[in-house]
């Protein structure tokens, strides 16, 4: 979609005017009636009107003037994006006022709201209008420059939140860990900042990453571990890494779940969520060394699947009593934060997952949780989040609960089913392979879909956690030494 930022309005298809409680609608809408739009956050009118220049005016809501945000400007933008009609190819927007902020969280909110999940729909009346043009009528020449400089970075961050979407949303039959590591191959042909190296079941083997390689044993498609490197001039001495889990479908292994396994598919949103990062990566310079970690397999059943009771040595030589084959995440993950630790000597490390069901009974689906092991990360992870307007909540790492992953016949167990706590003691449990490492991790196991859409969020993957990883990045300042 090609945005101009022109000072006088042009012919469109529909011209949008998100409007305050308190404003008067302008004087181009030639027939109105008052009591029909009180501009409520996020109420939406639609007008039609015998004039060739704006034959639609969609009136969106922002609410009281004063308590102004920009999320509800973002949430009006998604609001915008989901009242389309088929047939709406040519968009123009009066901002009621020229902010650069404003206007950016509202365009944001329109292109993540614009997003379907449509690559196995053949009905074309089910399927989106593609959005040829965007008018953004601007006075402020100032303004104009700066929004042109923005909004590149914009689209591109947009465009790969709703890339990360896709994947995420794509069916397990199409999306294994061999395609994820061809995915993955693809985005160092984008830019030369950015190899990729991929490890195969055997190679995994060679190098005993024996966690990853039993949770994928029961599966058709075996495990991969994939590495990306990014590096451009960095201002960080030693690398960050970014760890994401990739289970590409969780059946739970023969601690078969027994419900929501349609959902099993987003299992690998943490994977995905890196990934996104280097995508960003091979269009938009960052002055940072960057690693991404990304672990891949499918926990399913079969003859070769590992089983409660077993033990496993993982890369860091920690033994693990496996308690339940449906915690398999931190054991893959555990792999690759050792294998990080030992081989990159990061500054420092997120690790990104769909950790834990626990999440879901803790914060509920819009916040992800956070743990870590060095306030000054956590709390430049929170700053991001607010930044871009996503929620992440921080969990205590309570001394007590980390004792409680011992194992009597083992180093530690995956599995701590008497204490509770289930996303404090999945981080507990990779807190082991992280030694004295700065860390943090996400858990986005309520947050990373949504069953119901929502302003910017369609239903299916939600793409969180990408823009404040971005932010983050871009934010980061050598302080860990």
């Amino acid at each position: 979609m090609n945005i101009s930022l022109p000072a006088k309005l042009s012919k469109c298809d529909l011209l949008i005017l998100p409007l305050y409680a308190s404003n008067t609608p302008p004087l181009l809408l030639k027939d109105h009636s008052r009591a029909d739009f009180e501009g409520k956050t996020n109420e939406t009118v639609l007008l039609y009107q015998k004039d060739k220049l704006t034959p639609r005016i969609l009136l969106v809501g922002l609410g009281q003037e004063k308590k102004t945000t920009t999320e509800i400007w973002r949430q009006a933008g998604g609001t915008v994006a989901n009242q389309l009609k088929k047939g709406l190819s040519k968009l123009a927007i009066i901002p009621p006022k020229e902010s650069l902020r404003l206007i950016l969280a509202f365009i944001e909110g329109f292109y993540l709201g614009h997003y379907k999940y449509e690559p196995f729909l053949n009905d074309p009346e089910r399927q989106q209008t593609p959005l040829s043009e965007l008018q953004i009528i601007i006075q402020d020449k100032t303004l104009k420059k700066e929004l042109e400089i923005k909004l590149k970075e914009l689209q591109i961050i947009t465009k790969t939140v709703n890339s990360v979407r896709d994947q995420v949303n794509s069916p397990s039959n199409i999306l294994n860990p061999t395609q994820f590591a061809k995915n993955s191959q693809k985005v160092t042909k984008k830019s030369r900042k950015i190899n990729c190296k991929i490890f195969d079941e055997k190679s995994l083997q060679k190098i005993n990453m024996n966690c990853l390689v039993s949770v994928g044993k029961g599966a058709r498609d075996k495990a991969k571990l994939i590495i990306l490197e990014y590096k451009s001039k960095p201002i960080n001495k030693r690398p960050l890494v970014l760890v994401g889990k990739g289970i590409c479908f969780d059946a739970g292994g023969i601690n078969l779940k027994t419900r929501d396994l349609e959902y099993m598919k987003y299992d690998m949103t943490g994977a995905a969520t890196v990934l996104g990062i280097f995508e960003i990566l091979a269009e938009l310079n960052l002055p940072l060394h960057i690693i991404g970690v990304l672990p891949c397999a499918e926990n399913m059943l079969g003859e070769n699947a590992f089983k409660p009771g077993d033990i496993l040595t993982a890369y860091d030589k920690t033994t693990v009593e496996i308690l339940n084959t449906d915690a398999e995440g931190r054991l893959i993950l555990a792999d690759a934060l050792a294998y990080a630790v030992k081989n990159f000597k990061p500054e420092i490390i997120i690790d990104v997952a769909t950790l834990t069901g626990a999440a879901i009974t803790a914060l509920g689906y819009d916040i992800a949780a956070l743990i870590g092991n060095n306030q000054n990360l956590t709390t430049q992870l929170k700053q991001a989040a607010t930044q871009v307007d996503e929620k992440i909540w921080e969990l205590p790492l309570d001394p007590d609960y980390k004792k409680e992953i011992k194992s009597d016949i083992a180093d530690i167990k995956n599995y701590s089913a008497e204490v509770g706590a289930g996303v404090i003691m999945g981080g507990a449990f990779l807190e082991h392979f992280v030694k004295d490492t700065p860390w943090a991790h996400l858990d986005m196991g309520g947050s990373a879909w949504t069953n119901k859409a929502k302003s910017y969020y369609p239903k299916g993957a939600t793409g969180r956690m990408v823009r404040t990883l971005w932010q983050f990045l871009k934010n980061y300042k050598p302080t860990f030494d």
